[in-house]
């Protein structure tokens, strides 16, 4: 029998080195292309997420305010008619006392009800009764916090009947009382879900805002001149169309030169920080907030480690620089929008007039069937209040809403 010769073959080492060197190379060729676009995704998903967060919370906002009867709106710190800082407890019996004082329901009592006091706090710790509550220990930047006070109409400002001038309409017991409404709310809550403030904190502006790049700004690192005065809304920038900017002594070149650089300490021409400015009407004024064009700007921004997201710097306004106010930046990425409505049950009243109230549906319908009642306004129901102070760095940043609902007052 023949036997044939057989030769095994295979690959030899150098060709094994050649083919794995090989496919390395087009393995980094893949990833090359696979890696930004799986960034660009994560980028997408980051910004979907805030952007969604954002619209929860200006959807909340909208939804308690866009209904409510009488509404006032505190920039800074509560504060009364003078303009002088008063408590949050002050500052609910005087609304209760402006909008509802000698109210009755169709029994001829004082009319009881509930106060809904909504609290945008960029500043927490700036916001003495969120301090000092055990529940909202460490709470981010950004919270909104909505706090229910009961009340009972008082009879602090006795009405002037016009046809007999007698001291007697709706003065239900002459006592001449100011509204009763206990020291501490009936609830304090959280008003959105603690998810959102995982990774982003959020910063709220009262008005209509937009963002610029910071290096559209004049940018100066340090202290800016002293000023005489707060900010004044008709000084929006300096005859040259610029405002300047005075970022903190912290951001300054590590080697002293005192040169710009971001927080990372890396020299940058735009900063990589975004200002919000005012939007202008046509007329190159900005846009007016009133109830009939209500709006809120709120700006979502990261909370992590890597850096100061937000840098609060003072702006100067006028070319004397004697027009300043403090203003907050933001890191990029951040994201911007602005939740508009208007305020549909709110109504201009001069003072010392008498109006009628209904209980109404959840989308504000008049409910049918049911009686009026007797509200007697001293204020316009929509009223806006700021304190005034000398010194820009005293202020707070946060923003209150002292609103009511229809639905909640009791009409006996």
């Amino acid at each position: 029998m023949r036997k044939f010769k057989t030769t095994k073959k295979g690959f030899t080492l150098m060709e094994l080195i050649i083919v794995l060197a090989l496919f390395s190379v087009i393995m980094v060729l893949v990833m090359s292309f696979i890696d930004p676009v799986a960034r660009l995704m994560t980028q997408t998903s980051t910004r979907e997420k805030t952007a969604a967060y954002v619209d929860n919370i200006n959807e909340y906002v909208d939804k308690s305010l866009r209904y409510a009867s009488f509404v006032k709106v505190y920039e800074s710190d509560f504060c009364d008619k003078s303009k002088d800082v008063i408590t949050e407890h002050d500052a609910v019996v005087d609304f209760v006392d402006d909008y509802f004082d000698g109210a009755i329901n169709s029994s001829g009592a004082p009319i009881e009800g509930r106060v809904h006091v909504l609290k945008l706090l960029n500043s927490p710790s700036k916001d003495s009764v969120t301090a000092s509550n055990p529940a909202f220990a460490g709470v981010k930047d950004g919270v909104l916090i909505d706090s229910v006070y009961k009340f009972k109409a008082g009879d602090s400002k006795p009405e002037i009947d016009p046809n007999t001038g007698n001291l007697t309409l709706y003065d239900w017991d002459s006592t001449f009382k100011h509204a009763d409404v206990p020291a501490n709310p009936e609830s304090s809550q959280l008003a959105v879900n603690p998810e959102h403030f995982q990774n982003y904190s959020y910063y709220f502006k009262l008005g209509y805002y937009e963002f610029i790049p910071v290096s559209a700004r004049t940018v100066t690192v340090g202290t800016p001149p002293t000023a005489s005065k707060a900010y004044d809304a008709s000084l929006l920038t300096k005859s040259d169309g610029t405002a300047n900017l005075y970022v903190p002594d912290t951001l300054k070149n590590p080697s002293g030169t005192g040169a710009v650089v971001d927080i990372d300490g890396n020299t940058s021409v735009d900063f990589h920080y975004k200002e919000l400015v005012p939007m202008l009407n046509n007329a190159g004024a900005p846009i007016t907030v009133n109830q009939h064009s209500f709006a809120v700007t709120s700006v979502a921004y990261l909370n992590n480690a890597k850096g100061n997201h937000k840098i609060y710097c003072t702006k100067t306004y006028s070319d004397d620089n004697t027009k300043t106010e403090s203003t907050a930046i933001f890191k990029s990425p951040c994201y911007v929008a602005t939740s508009s409505m208007s305020l549909a049950n709110v109504e201009n009243k001069t003072k010392n007039t008498m109006c009628f109230m209904k209980q109404q549906e959840a989308g504000g319908a008049e409910k049918a069937g049911e009686p009026l009642v007797y509200v007697t306004t001293h204020d316009n129901a929509y009223a806006k209040r700021k304190p005034e102070y000398d010194d820009p760095k005293d202020e707070t940043d946060n923003i209150y809403f002292i609103y009511v609902v229809p639905s909640e007052i009791d009409l006996g």
